[in-house]
C-alpha cells in the first residue's frame, strides 16, 4: 500500500449494531421477516454502549495508510469533536493523517481537497461544506483509484444517501431524527396541544429535513397543531426572538422544537424571562455540553443526542476497513438516542 511519511497535522443493547437498509424501517408485520433479512451487521464497525451510543474500538490493520481528512470549519465546537475523534483514530490504527479546515470556505475545501489528491493517498474522509461543490473532487479520487468516504454531510442534495463513487455515508438521518422528536412529543401530548418549530436556516436541507420528519410522524394526532415554525438561523439570539414572538402570539403554547441546541438555549433563556419554563417544554438535537446541563437543572427538557468524536472515528475506522478489504454498507446512519433528566446521567456533551 502507499506510505507517504508526512507530518501535518453508533439506550438500545451491548449487543451487535444493526443497520436497517431503506425500506425496511417502515415495513408491515407481514414484512417482518423480510426486515431481518435486510439488517446488516455493523459489529465490525462498532458496538453500543450501555446509552445506546458507539463505542469507538480499533481496526486491526496489516498496513500503514495516509488518509485526508477534510473539515469544514476547526473552529465550531462540534467539528472540535469531530477532530478530536479523527485523531484518536489515526493514533489507535497507526495511519498518517492528513488533516485541513476550510473554515467555513466552500472554495478553500475545493483547493485543499485538491492538495491533499496531488499527494497521492490512500484514501480521505469528506466532511462537504456544500454537496455539490466537491464533486469533481470526489470524482478526480476516484479516477485515482483513491477511496472517498462521505461523513456526516451527504453529496448530491436529496434524499439523504450515498453519492456513487464514495465508499459509503456515515452520519445520520434527520427525517428520522424528525420523526424520532415527534413520537416523543405524541407520548408527552396524548391529548393534543399547540407545538412551534424553531427551525434551522432557511434552505438548509438539515433544517428542511428536522422539519419533514416532525410535522409528518405528528399528523399521527390531529388534536396537536404546529401553530408557527420559523428560522432560528442556528442562533440563540435569534432564537430568543423568535421565541418572544411565540410567546406573545401563542399563550397556550405547550412545546417549542429546536433544530439544536444552541437555538434550544435561547428558547429557554426567552420562557425563563417570561416564567413559563413551567409550562412549555423544550426539546433541542446535539446533546450540547450546555444542553445536557440545562437538561440535568430542569429547564430544556430534552435533546437529541450526537457523538461527533464517534462519528469522526467510524468514518475513518469505514474507511481503513474498506482498504482492508471489508464490504461496507453504501449508507450507514447512527443512533441519536433522546435525553433527558431520566437518562441524563449516562452521556457526556462534546461540543
Amino acid at each position: 500500500m502507499k506510505f507517504h511519511k508526512f507530518m501535518l497535522a453508533c439506550a438500545l443493547l451491548l449487543f451487535v449494531p444493526l443497520l436497517i437498509l431503506p425500506g425496511a424501517a417502515f415495513a408491515d408485520d407481514e414484512d417482518e421477516a423480510e426486515m431481518e433479512m435486510e439488517a446488516v451487521d455493523l459489529s465490525f464497525l462498532f458496538e453500543l454502549g450501555d446509552n445506546g451510543m458507539p463505542i469507538m474500538s480499533p481496526y486491526e490493520t496489516t498496513d500503514t495508510y495516509l488518509i485526508g481528512v477534510s473539515q469544514i470549519g476547526n473552529n465550531f465546537p462540534f467539528v472540535v469533536a469531530m477532530v478530536e475523534g479523527s485523531d484518536q483514530a489515526a493514533e489507535d490504527m497507526g495511519f498518517e493523517q492528513i488533516l485541513t479546515d476550510a473554515q467555513f470556505d466552500v472554495q478553500k475545501q475545493i483547493t485543499q481537497l485538491e492538495d491533499i489528491l496531488a499527494l497521492d493517498p490512500d484514501g480521505i474522509v469528506l466532511v462537504a461544506l456544500d454537496a455539490e461543490a466537491v464533486i469533481p473532487q470526489l470524482e478526480a479520487a476516484v479516477a485515482a483509484d483513491i477511496a472517498v468516504l462521505t461523513c456526516w454531510n451527504d453529496l448530491g442534495g436529496p434524499p439523504r444517501a450515498n453519492y456513487e463513487g464514495s465508499v459509503s455515508l456515515i452520519g445520520v438521518d434527520e427525517v428520522q431524527t424528525g420523526r424520532d422528536v415527534a413520537q416523543f412529543v405524541l407520548e408527552l401530548l396524548p391529548d393534543g396541544g399547540q407545538v412551534a418549530i424553531v427551525e434551522g436556516a432557511a434552505g438548509f436541507q438539515a433544517s428542511i429535513e428536522r422539519s419533514e420528519g416532525f410535522v409528518e410522524a405528528l399528523e399521527a394526532n390531529p388534536d396537536i397543531e404546529i401553530v408557527a415554525s420559523q428560522p432560528g438561523n442556528w442562533t440563540r439570539e435569534d432564537a430568543l426572538a423568535v421565541t418572544e414572538n411565540y410567546i406573545q402570539a401563542y399563550p397556550d403554547i405547550d412545546l417549542i422544537y429546536a433544530h439544536d441546541d444552541n437555538m434550544a438555549m435561547g428558547v429557554v433563556s426567552a420562557l425563563r424571562d417570561a416564567d413559563l419554563l413551567a409550562d412549555v417544554r423544550v426539546i433541542g438535537i446535539g446533546g450540547s455540553v450546555e444542553g445536557l446541563e440545562s437538561i440535568a437543572n430542569g429547564e430544556l427538557y430534552g435533546s437529541v443526542f450526537d457523538s461527533p468524536r464517534a462519528a469522526a472515528y467510524i468514518c475513518s475506522k469505514a474507511l481503513i476497513a474498506h482498504l482492508e478489504g471489508a464490504e461496507i454498507p453504501s449508507d450507514i446512519f447512527l443512533p441519536r438516542p433522546i435525553v433527558t433528566q431520566e437518562n441524563v446521567a449516562d452521556f457526556e456533551g462534546e461540543w
